[in-house]
C-alpha cells in the first residue's frame, strides 16, 4: 500500500475510533448525572465500565459491519465496482 493511501486509512481509523470513543463519553456523562446524588464515587466507577463497554460494543459493531460489507478479497464493497 502506498504512503498516501496508507496515511488515509489511518486517519480514518482514528476519527472512527474517536467519534466512537465520544459516544462512550456520552454514555458516562450520563451514568455520573444521574448516579451522582447517590454516590459520588460509585457513579464513577460504574461511569467508567459503561464508557468501556459502549465504546468497545461500538467498535464490534462497526468492525462486524465492515466485514460483511467487504469483497472476498478485502477490498471494500462498491456499487460502482470500483
Amino acid at each position: 500500500m502506498k504512503g498516501g493511501k496508507r496515511g488515509k486509512n489511518a486517519a480514518a481509523l482514528d476519527a472512527a475510533g474517536a467519534g466512537l470513543g465520544a459516544a462512550g463519553l456520552a454514555a458516562f456523562g450520563v451514568v455520573v448525572w444521574v448516579l451522582a446524588q447517590y454516590t459520588a464515587a460509585g457513579s464513577l466507577v460504574f461511569g467508567t465500565i459503561v464508557w468501556f463497554a459502549v465504546s468497545a460494543l461500538l467498535w464490534r459493531a462497526r468492525s462486524h459491519a465492515r466485514v460483511i460489507g467487504t469483497r472476498r478479497h478485502g477490498t471494500p464493497f462498491s456499487p460502482g465496482g470500483t
